[in-house]
């Protein structure tokens, strides 16, 4: 997208998979714990918060998950929770989530079925103009390296 007061968003929907895939792989591996850590969340429980659409109780969970490994404020519950079942078949869930930094604002979803969680980005908001390709993923590695909490 063009820039717009010295910023720019990244439509993911605009890239190859390929590219699509390694923003997708560093944002899944910058979030391994708060993953695990939602992973150990009793299913069942999570997919009735879901259903009554419990937003307040979803957004503890999550930033549970989040207070060992990421820094305060920048992982957010996005407001949008779906599930999905069908007789015969494990549910699907869905959150959309929200990764706020000075650097840059991500907007995606993990995704939870059977067999995996999977990170799903549906943009990604720069707070500077637009570079080349890989300046933009070398920025977004570098906001995820910021965010984690470091332990000594």
């Amino acid at each position: 997208m063009r820039p717009r007061n010295g910023t720019h968003i990244l439509e993911i929907q605009h890239l190859e998979h390929a590219e699509i895939e390694r923003y997708e792989k560093l944002l899944a591996n910058a979030l391994k714990q708060v993953i695990t850590e939602l992973a150990f969340t009793n299913a069942g429980l999570m997919l009735s918060y879901v259903s009554a659409g419990q937003e307040s109780i979803i957004a503890d969970i999550l930033a549970s998950s989040a207070e060992m490994s990421l820094k305060p404020g920048i992982l957010r519950y996005g407001h949008q929770a779906t599930s999905s079942a069908e007789w015969g078949a494990a549910p699907i869930m869905s959150l959309s989530l929200e990764l706020h930094h000075a650097k840059l604002s991500a907007f995606f979803r993990l995704v939870f079925d059977q067999f995996a969680i999977g990170v799903d980005i549906d943009s990604i908001r720069f707070a500077r103009a637009a570079g080349t390709p890989e300046e933009d993923l070398a920025c977004f590695a570098a906001a995820l390296e910021d965010m984690r909490i470091t332990t000594q």
